[in-house]
């Protein structure tokens, strides 16, 4: 999570003049603002993945107490939420989340 913060805070910066981002699902907006969006939505979910797993919630619960009200009238919200509260419910909890099966990471040479 910290590394993607990292990553959307540096497409912030003067050193990035972003003119055009297509995002992978989702309506087309302003650079800018769809970055600063996506931070928000990111620590927003990582603060409430925290509480729910701090009241001591079973993983199985977190479709009762997951919601985020303000992210609700998304696309995929259903899906996508509730995965990424999955996986910061478990990092709150200390619970390493393995990676993607078959996902090949390619290195600069």
């Amino acid at each position: 999570m910290n590394g993607w913060l990292q990553s959307l805070d540096s497409l912030l910066t003067p050193a990035f003049k972003i003119e055009t981002l297509v995002p992978g699902h989702g309506v087309l907006g302003k650079p800018q603002a769809s970055i600063q969006f996506t931070y928000h939505y990111l620590l927003d979910v990582r603060e409430k993945a925290s509480t729910v797993a701090a009241w001591g919630t079973k993983l199985n619960q977190i479709r009762d107490w997951g919601y985020l009200g303000a992210y609700e009238g998304l696309e995929f919200y259903e899906e996508v939420h509730f995965m990424n509260m999955r996986r910061l419910y478990n990092e709150a909890k200390g619970i390493k989340t393995p990676g993607r099966k078959n996902m090949h990471v390619f290195k600069r040479t």
